[in-house]
């Protein structure tokens, strides 16, 4: 520009694009070997922070799977003190409570069925749909068996369709049902009870079975005996009564036959 801002001329700057290539080559080359530089020195403490992060997770995962397959022991480490550690320690409350709950259940099981066991009465449960799910031995014994199948498809119902027909009826009259069925020449006296669940909905029944044979022969017993006294008393009865009438209405009017009627009834 002149004194008068009017232009007087041109300057031109010139370069060869060789020059600006190359620099530019140089800069993505240094770009390039800082990155790698910086990739070599950060790989080493990303990784150890990465598996410092994922063995946790990792041994938690492990712990889980140990658990569903009934393992309760496995415990997670707790040294950590961030939300992992924190994971880690709800994680091992959480299987000690379960370990705990299985011990209590499965001593209740053992306990229940020591008890069952050493019931003399017979005991059979069945589930909604009316199939055999447990029977203790005493149920077996009355039932004809001398002792538990090894067949785990054997089904004490299938024995005696008395004996299913009163589960049904448990069932669908939701009240308590009663029988006497015949095995073996025994008489054997089936109460049976539906079950509920905590919905108060159906989920089964249970029938106790008791062998009544011996009270049945007693009873009978005592029918037989009142019926024998009951005839052994008729005759001697009507010949007295045959005497007492006459006496009563007046009949006998001499000392002497009324003496010797008394002395009759006497003997």
């Amino acid at each position: 520009y002149g004194s008068r801002s009017t232009i007087i001329g041109a300057v031109f700057f010139v370069q060869p694009m060789q020059e600006l290539t190359a620099g530019l080559s140089s800069m993505n080359t240094a770009l390039l070997v800082s990155s790698l530089f910086v990739f070599m020195v950060m790989i080493f403490p990303a990784y150890w922070a990465t598996a410092r992060l994922i063995k946790p997770l990792r041994q938690t995962r492990d712990i889980a799977l140990a658990m569903a397959a009934g393992d309760f022991s496995a415990r997670a480490d707790v040294h950590q003190k961030d939300e992992i550690g924190e994971l880690a320690m709800t994680m091992n409350n959480l299987a000690g409570t379960l370990e705990k709950t299985i011990a209590d259940l499965l001593l209740e099981r053992n306990r229940l069925k020591q008890i069952l066991e050493g019931m003399s009465d017979g005991l059979i449960a069945v589930d909604c749909n009316g199939r055999y799910t447990q029977a203790n031995q005493a149920a077996w014994s009355l039932l004809g068996f001398e002792s538990i199948p090894d067949d785990a498809g054997s089904d004490p119902l299938t024995c005696c369709a008395e004996l299913s027909d009163i589960f049904c009826q448990a069932m669908e009259k939701i009240t308590p049902a009663a029988c006497r069925i015949q095995v073996d020449g025994r008489v054997i006296r089936v109460q049976a009870s539906p079950l509920a669940d905590e919905k108060n909905r159906i989920a089964g029944a249970v029938a106790l079975l008791h062998d009544v044979t011996e009270s049945e022969r007693l009873e009978q017993t005592r029918r037989d005996y009142v019926a024998n006294v009951s005839h052994e008393l008729r005759a001697p009865l009507t010949a007295m009564r045959a005497l007492i009438e006459p006496l009563s209405d007046g009949l006998v009017s001499e000392d002497t036959d009324r003496m010797r009627y008394y002395g009759i009834l006497l003997r």
